[in-house]
């Protein structure tokens, strides 16, 4: 297992202002919600972590986390909904640690990595992002965080997040094709192929209608056009 993320490891860092799409560098991660899971989320101004169910080795623990990735969906739509609540990765990496999880073959492969202060008994390893030998890589001297940007890079943070931790929002349309809400029927989602100034719209008057004032006051300076 100590070695399984061998198998994706980040490229060569380009030099100048040559891209490599094994090799990009990264500052922030994302968590992204359906509108109506959002609004809540503001209302309490929290991300609650929550049971891991889906095919990892980690589904059968019961270890809540939040979903965070630094991958983006703009061009061919969000499965995960339309609001992407942005945060700054240097300052989430302080006072956890790093554990190598799995790499999950969908297409393309996701590996994941769990962030907590103890892992416990889990069947998880320490991850060091500095030996530059997986698909998340820090340059130590540069201060500069790599991810290979061939493969789907997710990232479970153990327990809840908090919304006064968020750097920024961001908008992004909802796939046509899949929702991991209505994964055997993605048209039923009641925000199927949602564009993302619908959403916007649809999240800062969900804001206002439910009166959510900390959530307006936190957000009024964070919005990032798409």
């Amino acid at each position: 297992m100590s070695n399984e993320w061998q198998a994706y490891p980040v490229g060569t860092p380009p030099s100048g202002k040559n891209w490599n799409s094994k090799c990009q560098k990264f500052d922030e991660v994302s968590h992204t919600a359906h509108v109506y899971h959002a609004i809540e989320m503001a209302r309490e101004m929290v991300i609650r972590g929550r049971l891991i169910y889906d095919e990892s080795k980690l589904n059968e623990e019961r270890w809540p986390v939040v979903w965070l990735s630094p991958n983006r969906w703009n061009s061919v739509g969000s499965r995960y909904g339309s609001v992407e609540f942005w945060f700054d990765w240097e300052r989430l990496l302080k006072n956890v640690d790093s554990f190598w999880v799995e790499a999950i073959k969908y297409s393309p492969v996701a590996p994941r990595f769990l962030l907590a202060n103890d892992s416990k008994d889990l069947p998880v390893a320490e991850y060091d992002p500095s030996e530059f030998d997986g698909p998340w890589a820090f340059d130590e001297s540069k201060g500069i965080h790599y991810r290979n940007g061939e493969v789907t890079l997710e990232f479970m943070f153990s327990g809840d997040l908090p919304l006064t931790r968020l750097k920024s929002i961001s908008f992004v349309g909802h796939s046509e094709k899949y929702c991991c809400l209505k994964r055997n029927s993605p048209k039923s989602c009641l925000e199927h192929a949602l564009h993302a100034d619908t959403a916007r719209e649809m999240f800062v008057s969900g804001l206002i209608s439910r009166n959510i004032h900390g959530g307006r006051s936190l957000f009024r300076e964070r919005w990032i056009a798409k």
